[in-house]
């Protein structure tokens, strides 16, 4: 509740800012949904999945979760644990915001996980906000926040 009504307050300066930027069509409320039902999206694994090391950095064993946006990955990183609390917190924010009917689909969908059929734990389109080149989404210092929340696979 406090983070809605701080939100509230400094909206006009979210509004103004992202207009300034001029990097979008949608509005700053449409590009906030889109990446709250992103994070919905993710599949969140009832253990940390596992990593293999690559040159210089980390990426997932599991090719599907490999795949995922940058901003994906790094929910998976916070833990399942972790992960489900900041996902529970983005539904009550985006409910007090009333941010509409996208980031409310995403929410009865991702309750419990990712949407029946979902095989990558994306939603269609969720992917658009990554950006060319950066699938890996990790830089060369995340390795050691990989490693903590994730258990390191033998395969290399």
């Amino acid at each position: 509740a406090r983070a809605a009504g701080v939100y509230r307050q400094l909206a006009p300066l979210f509004r103004e800012a992202y207009r300034e930027l001029g990097i979008s069509e949608r509005s700053w409320e449409e590009t906030l949904a889109a990446a709250i039902e992103n994070l919905l999206a993710v599949e969140v694994p009832p253990t940390a999945p596992a990593v293999r090391e690559a040159v210089g950095r980390y990426r997932y064993a599991d090719g599907t979760l490999q795949a995922l946006s940058p901003a994906q990955k790094h929910m998976l990183r916070l833990g399942p644990d972790n992960a489900r609390a900041v996902q529970e917190k983005l539904r009550e924010i985006a409910t007090r915001l009333d941010l509409g009917a996208s980031v409310t689909a995403a929410r009865e969908g991702s309750r419990d996980g990712m949407r029946e059929g979902s095989r990558d734990g994306m939603r269609e389109g969720a992917r658009d906000g990554m950006r060319e080149g950066s699938r890996d989404g990790m830089r060369e210092g995340s390795r050691d926040g990989m490693r903590e929340g994730s258990q390191i696979s033998a395969e290399a």
